[in-house]
């Protein structure tokens, strides 16, 4: 577990680099633009250590070990690989249409699409 004082400076050296990082368990990309130490500045009154990135999230650090900073390499990748998906989904959604398939059914064949294609790229899993 990391030391208040330790979360301190690393929320304050992500905001002066203005670091892009990947919150491990939520898998939410975004750039750090306010960090809030819970002492002096609370964010929405939380006296804990909050990060906030600039699309909105918020998250309480408790650990520095939820957060990886991206090089800019992986940012760029991110975007490129936001679009590309993107673009995936509208043709999906073209396929789903005539076959009436319902939007929480969708996200539910894409998601497990998605996990299927990553196992067989680590070598885990067989394409159907």
């Amino acid at each position: 577990m990391d030391s208040l004082d330790e979360i301190d400076e690393w929320g304050k050296a992500l905001v002066a680099r203005g670091a892009t990082v990947l919150h491990c368990e939520q898998l939410v990309v975004g750039k750090v633009v306010r960090y809030y130490d819970g002492q002096s500045e609370r964010s929405n009154g939380c006296n804990c250590p909050v990060l906030e990135l600039e699309k909105g999230h918020t998250f309480v650090v408790g650990t520095t070990k939820k957060f990886v900073e991206l090089a800019p390499e992986e940012v760029a990748f991110f975007g490129a690989l936001t679009n590309l998906v993107g673009y995936a989904l509208r043709i999906a959604t073209l396929q789903a249409k005539p076959r009436n398939i319902e939007i929480e059914r969708f996200g539910q064949l894409v998601t497990a699409a998605l996990r299927m294609q990553l196992a067989v790229l680590s070598g885990r899993g067989k394409r159907p």
